[in-house]
């Protein structure tokens, strides 16, 4: 799903916020996203698309899936926030390593 860019009168992109202070080197994988009872969607940490069973569903996200990225926010950050791209088989089985 594309989409548009945010552009701010100033030139600056309207979906930066804050997310440098939880995203910036982060480690991520593309993953599905699976609702659960207690959670039926999530929203990309830039722009607010959703993930779920009735819009977008897969997309980049943080190692405990907390944090989602989608497909045209991640091409657009992946340089400026130095993203790690793990496979999501490896990254599972180091978290179960870790623990």
């Amino acid at each position: 799903m594309k989409q548009r860019r945010m552009k701010q009168a100033d030139g600056t992109d309207g979906r930066l916020t804050n997310q440098r202070d939880y995203l910036l080197g982060r480690r991520l994988i593309w993953a599905d996203f699976v609702p659960t009872p207690r959670w039926d969607h999530e929203h990309c940490a830039f722009c607010w698309a959703k993930f779920g069973e009735y819009w977008q569903h897969t997309g980049y996200c943080t190692l405990d899936r907390y944090y989602w990225i989608c497909e045209q926010c991640f091409r657009d950050f992946r340089e400026e926030f130095h993203w790690i791209v793990e496979d999501a088989r490896e990254a599972r089985d180091s978290e179960t390593q870790d623990n």
